[in-house]
């Protein structure tokens, strides 16, 4: 991934649309699961850019020569894969959809927050309005940034089910300057995962996508 730093992007075809995203900064995001179907699966370290002036979009390297882009202004998200072609790095695009378009994996009608400590909070969400016994438990520990909160993509759930849980933390806050420090998520169907945020750093990366146009 280091590469990744010192390359332009860039892709060859005929006819050119250009997009193109700037990134000032990257985290580390050590993903280790507590308890689930695979009981030997090791931690996961992905890497995620992001630039802290502009939050309509984020990039992810969840897999080796993948990228997932997502434009939240577009309601995108670009799958890439990495080719390395002499000096420079291709991204060939993969698929591209409508994250808005993706059915929600759980019902919420209700989230409550509970403020457990310094920058500690407990989240729960409930399928009813009056229902007792949650169907997500995230326990999330912020510390305090010079910048607004950068809303990650930390669940296998839609960006709908991630926006509804921001937006209700961001009720709770006295600002939005905060950073995720650290995320302890238990999914109610068997699966626990921690997820550690680390390493962040500045960086000076942009994406200059040019594709074709499709036919």
């Amino acid at each position: 991934m280091k590469k990744l730093l010192s390359f332009l992007l860039i892709f060859l075809s005929t006819f050119f649309f250009s997009q193109e995203y700037r990134f000032d900064n990257q985290c580390e995001i050590l993903e280790k699961q507590i308890k689930g179907i695979y009981p030997n699966l090791p931690p996961r370290k992905n890497l995620f850019f992001y630039n802290s002036q502009d939050s309509n979009f984020i990039a992810y390297n969840f897999r080796p020569n993948e990228i997932l882009l997502f434009d939240y202004k577009l309601n995108s998200l670009k799958n890439f894969e990495i080719k390395n072609n002499d000096q420079i790095m291709v991204f060939n695009l993969i698929r591209e959809n409508n994250f808005r378009n993706f059915k929600d994996e759980i019902l919420i009608k209700k989230i409550s927050i509970d403020k457990l400590g310094d920058d500690l909070y407990m989240i729960k969400t409930f399928s009813r309005e009056k229902s007792k016994n949650p169907n997500l438990e995230i326990k999330i520990k912020l510390k305090k940034s010079d910048n607004p909160l950068i809303r990650i993509h930390f669940m296998d759930l839609t960006e709908n089910i991630h926006d509804l849980i921001y937006d209700e933390l961001l009720k709770q806050l006295p600002n939005k300057n905060y950073q995720i420090e650290n995320i302890y998520l238990d999914y109610h169907n068997g699966v626990i995962f921690e997820e550690m945020i680390s390493n962040c750093k500045p960086i000076n990366l942009k994406f200059d996508l040019n594709f074709s146009e499709k036919k």
